[in-house]
């Protein structure tokens, strides 16, 4: 019985040492720490403090974003460029002044010295802030002769790039073959200057046909303006807490009340609790701003729109757009598989039901397809209508579900594959081929942990209940492959640290590269940095890649350019009358050898396919040396309304075979003549508040969609519990928009600021049409005064004065609450002691790298509310210069604990032997 305690009490120690330093993780990609000693082995996955790896190259490959590389005292030769990059990742922060024998609990730099020998000059400052001691010596300056050139690559990046063709493998600096550079904008070039970036959507506004760029940055999302695609303009950011994951989908429909296309992006965050972001997108160019954060959830790693075209980013011919969210938090009625919620309200989401079936799954991220050939009928068992098909990728599997009918939802089939052991996979995400035949699978983890070159793998969804493996594409380099989207026959993959690669699926389980652009050309390794998402949709042709440290790439895929020829239609519009036969050509140029075909099909847009034209859909040919444009027909119908205004539908081409290829215009609006539309006229939001403190308020009213003809709108003020003349000025008036105008224009208030102790107080404004000006719906304006004199400044706690060790990376904690609810902001300060660098100063939690002597240090936080009332603490940090140790020395702590083990060992021991 003894025995048995001291081998319980042995494992809960060693349990004990490993919980205590080592961060157990939501799911597998991301919040671990690798430890690192110069004394380590390299095996394994680094992530036990108590058998820490020996070198630095050997963690990163064993990191995944979201992880912290530690490292323990002694002296590492840094002869690598990975591992000089390694420590301006943003996604994976390395640290050093740690102890191997405290279990890496507690950083020290001044006393766990650690050393690095070829850190280039241009660099020591920043790696010092990280707990380091650089060695300057003559292996010191024999790296940076090894690494300068690619480092330049590298610092290449931070700035911003004009256009440049890709001329013998090289585009501004940056490798490449067959892919132009357009523009880049780097990450310093963004307005809120974010240190990374994550995925990226895109998105082109049907009432202007202006194309733009959704990039997820650490802070929040940016949206930049691609009318001149060689001058991108960033027209509107939305903030957000810090998080490495962000994911942006965009679900545009036409709004038949109002006559305009309407448009919504939605934001998930992983890591953080900061909700779902719904971004209204119908002030483009002006503005975006943010409808709510949803509280659908708290985060979730990922967000996918089902049953829409992803050019578009409308509604798919007969089906409903559902909005899932993936890799949410577990609660205790669901676990982490997807969710899925209804976008009848596009500012509001509504769970779907969900069955019993998905209760027990994560899913990392996924992709849909409709089923309306066979299959619906012998793999779905859905004999009248077509088949919604999920594609979950699980981390372990990919699975195929048949999500027809929410709440219903069941597995058709399970994915895996046996190329590498299930301890070296992340099954991450994929794509599907355009005759939805095949999928296209992308592993996260294969490439480092099993040693291999980029690896696509390729399977057969004849049978949706058998899948196959069909294929594998083996790459020319390590880099990670992490997320793909299909465009005809060209799969486009950002490919971390090569940047986009660019694949012809015209053989599906066969694939071959045709180009590349590599937006991370100081390294090809297996790490976390570089092309985060692409998005290859736009009608224009345009692609776009976010790179986690370079920002925003536009790009020309050249690639396209074959012997089989390109597809195209003739006009990116055509104008028709109602009651007509509408004929559009197909062209076929720069190539013509063997026989080809293309699919096409029509997507409704304001004009109705029930109503006014004939729903249609096929397939062209062309045989072997035919180059002739060829023509398919549309029929229009008679108007039911002879005052119907003018409508649009749209057709695409998709599923080009044999090898040509798709280029540029695929897609076409199709304009049934009517009556002009001049667009509407509204305010920007529903609802805003003011400070009584503010003397001149400006409001904003947009004019949205059309522009053709003069339109005008009266206002006036109304009173509410803020009375006219008394709180505010009246004001009356009216606003004028010429043809063609889509200016802003302003409506200006005067607020009274009274000495009054009074509650909010509300009052509106009102646009009335003048003529036939359409209102949108965001006619009426209410506006809260926010009293000044009765409120009360926001309720601050920080933590208490607290000892640091010197150089030691420490963090600064707050936390507000405002009676009155109102947004709080936050500015940290220093007011006494040794001048430090404050990390975030504008955040709640921020951090500074403590001095290298003993001293004290003394900071203040401020927490202002919306009003302009502030509350402000101090917090006093005592710098010490902690007992002199090494990498081999044992902490008090650690040491107690050890000798206790080893006490209990020679327990056991004793009487395992006199048991003998």
């Amino acid at each position: 019985m003894t025995r048995q305690i001291n081998i319980t009490l042995l494992a809960l120690l060693a349990l004990g040492a490993l919980l205590n330093s080592t961060v157990v993780s939501a799911h597998a990609e991301k919040d671990k720490s690798r430890f690192i000693s110069p004394t380590g082995v390299d095996i394994g996955f680094c992530d036990n403090p108590l058998r820490p790896c020996k070198t630095l190259l050997f963690a990163l490959s064993r990191a995944s974003k979201g992880d912290k590389v530690l490292l323990s005292a002694g002296e590492y030769n840094i002869g690598s460029l990975d591992e000089v990059l390694a420590f301006k990742n943003a996604l994976i922060p390395v640290l050093g002044g740690y102890n191997r024998f405290d279990h890496f609990s507690n950083q020290s730099p001044s006393t766990n010295k650690t050393k690095l020998i070829g850190i280039p000059h241009d660099m020591i400052d920043h790696v010092r802030q990280k707990g380091f001691t650089v060695i300057a010596d003559g292996k010191a300056k024999f790296s940076q002769k090894r690494i300068s050139a690619a480092n330049k690559q590298y610092l290449a990046a931070s700035k911003s790039h004009a256009a440049a063709e890709c001329i013998d493998g090289s585009a501004a600096g940056f490798a490449c073959n067959n892919v132009d550079l357009v523009a880049h904008v780097a990450l310093n070039d963004f307005s809120f200057r974010p240190s990374s970036a994550s995925d990226i959507w895109g998105h082109v506004d049907l009432n202007t046909n202006k194309e733009y760029a959704i990039v997820g940055i650490i802070n929040g999302v940016a949206i930049f303006d691609l009318s001149n695609p060689e001058a991108p303009r960033e027209v509107g950011s939305i903030s957000g807490l810090n998080s490495t994951w962000r994911d942006i989908k965009v679900y545009q429909y036409f709004d038949d009340s109002l006559q305009v296309w309407q448009s919504y992006a939605y934001v998930t965050i992983d890591n953080q609790d900061d909700y779902v972001s719904i971004i209204d997108l119908n002030q483009l160019p002006n503005s975006v701003s943010l409808v709510t954060k949803d509280r659908a959830v708290s985060q979730a790693h990922n967000v996918y729109i089902s049953n829409v075209d992803y050019s578009l980013n409308i509604a798919l011919n007969d089906a409903t757009p559902t909005l899932q969210l993936v890799g949410a938090p577990r609660t205790s009625s669901y676990n982490q598989s997807f969710l899925s919620y209804s976008l009848e309200d596009p500012k509001k989401l509504t769970a779907l039901p969900a069955g019993d079936n998905l209760k027990n799954d994560y899913t990392h991220d996924g992709t849909s397809l409709r089923i309306d050939d066979e299959r619906k009928n012998t793999d779905c068992e859905n004999n009248d209508k077509t088949c919604e098909i999920f594609v979950d990728f699980n981390e372990k599997e990919i699975k195929i579900w048949n999500v027809t009918t929410p709440g219903q939802e069941k597995v058709l089939s399970k994915i895996t594959y046996s190329d590498v052991e299930s301890f070296q996979k992340y099954v991450h995400s994929g794509w599907w081929s355009e005759d939805k035949k095949y999928l296209f699978a992308h592993d996260e983890f294969d490439e480092a942990n099993a040693g291999i070159n980029t690896t696509l793998r390729i399977f057969s969804l004849q049978s949706l209940k058998s899948p196959k493996m069909a294929g594998i594409w083996t790459g020319p380099t390590t880099a990670i492959d992490h997320n793909g989207y299909v465009r005809g026959n060209r799969y486009y993959m950002s490919n971390y640290k090569r940047g986009l690669t660019v694949l012809d699926i015209t053989e599906a389980s066969t694939p071959q590269e045709t180009g590349f652009f590599d937006t991370y050309s100081a390294s090809d390794s297996a790490t976390f940095d570089g092309a985060w998402g692409v998005y290859p949709y736009l009608p224009s042709g345009l692609i776009l890649v976010s790179d986690i440290s370079g920002g925003l790439f536009i790009l020309k895929d050249n690639t396209r350019k074959v012997s089989q020829g390109t597809l195209s239609f003739s006009s990116s519009s055509f104008n028709t009358q109602p009651d007509e036969m509408l004929n559009i050509e197909v062209s076929r140029t720069d190539g013509n050898e063997d026989a080809v075909t293309v699919g096409w099909e029509l997507l409704q847009g304001s004009a109705n396919a029930a109503t006014d034209y004939i729903n249609a859909s096929g397939t062209i040919s062309w045989a072997d040396g035919d180059s002739l444009s060829k023509s398919l027909n549309i029929e229009i119908t008679p108007n039911v309304d002879i005052n119907e205004i003018q409508e649009q539908f749209y057709i695409r081409l998709f599923n080009p075979t044999n090898g040509v290829t798709l280029s540029s215009p695929h897609y076409a609006t199709v304009n049934i003549e009517g009556a002009t539309v001049p667009g509407t006229i509204g305010f920007e939001y529903q609802m805003i508040d003011v400070n009584e403190t503010v003397d001149k308020v400006l409001i904003n009213v947009f004019r949205n969609g059309g522009t053709v003809g003069s339109v005008g709108v009266d206002y006036a003020i109304n009173s509410g519990s803020a009375l006219i003349g008394e709180d505010l000025i009246d004001s009356t008036g009216t606003l004028n928009w010429a043809d063609g105008d889509r200016t802003p224009k302003t409506i200006e208030l005067t607020i009274n600021n009274d000495e009054l102790l009074e509650d909010d107080e509300l009052f509106s404004i009102t646009l009335s049409q003048i003529g036939s000006t359409v209102l949108g719906s965001n006619s009426v304006i209410n506006i809260t005064i926010k009293d000044d004199d009765k409120n009360t400044a926001p309720t601050l706690t920080v933590n208490e004065s607290f000892e640091s060790n010197t150089n030691q990376t420490t963090q600064l904690s707050s936390s507000a609450t405002d009676d009155e609810g109102d947004e709080i902001t936050y500015q940290w300060s220093q007011t006494s002691g040794t001048r430090v660098k404050i990390i975030n100063p504008t955040m709640k939690d921020a951090s500074f790298v403590a001095p290298y002597e003993a001293t004290t240090l003394t900071f203040k936080i401020t927490a202002t509310d919306s009003r302009g009332a502030a509350s402000d603490k101090s917090i006093s940090v005592i710098v010490k210069q902690a007992v002199k140790g090494t990498n081999d020395s044992i902490s008090g702590g650690s040491l107690f604990n050890m000798l206790f083990a080893l006490l209990l060992l020679i327990t056991w021991r004793k009487q395992r032997y006199s048991s003998k």
